[in-house]
């Protein structure tokens, strides 16, 4: 789950370098049938990756996360809770 609340727009680059980075890692790793799920959140949550394979994923950048709005942290876990399910 990453926050894409406006609160963000000072640490996109940041945000995104890191969740890129961490796909990069679990492909060198090369672990067969590795999942990937994300779940985008501020007033409203986004689901981006659904446990897809991480082979069909490409990074975001500031085209797909683009920090806007509130954070409803009340609502964003429940968003993502039914990916791990």
């Amino acid at each position: 789950m990453l926050d894409r609340s406006s609160s963000m727009r000072g640490c996109a680059t940041d945000t995104l370098r890191a969740f890129n980075n961490l796909l990069a890692e679990q492909r060198r790793l090369g672990v067969a049938a590795t999942r990937v799920s994300l779940v985008l959140f501020n007033e409203r949550t986004e689901v981006v990756f659904d446990g897809d394979d991480l082979d069909s994923v490409g990074d975001l950048d500031l085209e797909t996360f683009q920090p806007e709005g509130g954070t409803a942290l009340w609502r964003s876990p429940r968003g993502g809770a039914a990916l791990t399910l």
